[in-house]
């Protein structure tokens, strides 16, 4: 995204697809049944959640904002 010539119709179309590919998953998985469908929204959410969490910041080197942990006495 940072080479592309429009970076935010980028990245909304790949939001896009992503979220259109998740949501016909949902649909085959569900099979027309709304409790399937809700419990794939649960697991989607709880897996994002999990993930988040345990992975580090992509591109986080330490040259991010200060923290209480990491200023430095005057």
């Amino acid at each position: 995204a940072l080479s592309a010539r429009q970076p935010a119709l980028l990245v909304m179309g790949s939001m896009l697809g992503r979220t259109g590919l998740a949501l016909v998953g949902f649909y085959f998985v569900a099979g027309g049944q709304w409790q399937r469908l809700l419990f794939c929204l649960a697991g989607f959410i709880a897996a994002r959640l999990i993930v988040t969490r345990l992975l580090p910041e992509a591109g986080h080197h330490g040259a991010g904002p200060v923290t209480k942990m990491s200023r430095r006495a005057p």
